[in-house]
């Protein structure tokens, strides 16, 4: 689950600093065209990897066998950012925390956070990839963690001392509003950094699969 601030990321400091472009000018073969370019070129070095994509799309099995394919720590946000019966952990200990993610040598980040701290770790980040596959795909992976999670079956999720059914309304509510509101804008913000990042789109699981087999 994720905990977005309230106001959008249009809203945010960063836009008035020019940090995004138009997403007319960064959709379809543009995207792609990043995308391959950037894992093409081997100045990228990934040590310091972040990861980000609405639920359901498999970011966090992605970050799980990264990590165990690079020997990086893996560090969750929701695994921070959420305490025991869906308390949200003070915005001031997830912050100091996620400093100190930053400041090792090697990471791989998984998830979001709030727009503040997700614009240090882009900023630090050498490779971003942003898990973005048909809103149907994302809703369909969502409902089956949901189904497992309800029955104790998903290791890996909720976060500790967490019930997954309760929240499923509010989690597909919020996919649906990441994917209309907050996606576009995303998109532009990381496409953004690929002059000085590694910047990658996996928009199918055979891409995401095709990239952990680079």
């Amino acid at each position: 689950m994720y905990h977005l601030p309230e106001r959008t990321l249009s809203e945010t400091k960063w836009q008035s600093k020019g940090a995004f472009r138009s997403f007319k000018q960064t959709r379809g073969a543009d995207l792609r065209s990043i995308s391959k370019s950037t894992r093409r070129n081997s100045d990228f070095l990934m040590k310091k990897i972040a990861i980000i994509g609405n639920a359901g799309g498999g970011k966090s099995a992605l970050a799980r066998k990264l990590s165990a394919k690079l020997e990086f720590p893996l560090y969750e946000i929701d695994q921070l950012q959420w305490s025991p019966g869906w308390t949200r952990t003070d915005l001031d200990e997830v912050a100091s925390v996620h400093t100190q993610w930053l400041a090792e040598p090697q990471w791989i980040i998984d998830g979001w956070g709030s727009w503040e701290i997700l614009a240090q770790r882009f900023e630090i980040a050498d490779t971003i990839i942003m898990v973005d596959m048909p809103i149907a795909a994302h809703y369909w992976w969502a409902l089956k963690r949901q189904v497992k999670a309800s029955f104790h079956l998903d290791p890996h999720w909720p976060p500790p001392g967490c019930e997954a059914f309760p929240v499923t309304w509010r989690l597909l509510k919020l996919m649906w509003h990441i994917h209309k509101n907050i996606r576009p804008q995303l998109i532009d913000w990381v496409s953004k950094h690929a002059a000085s990042k590694r910047v990658i789109f996996l928009r199918s699981f055979r891409e995401v699969q095709g990239f952990l087999e680079e």
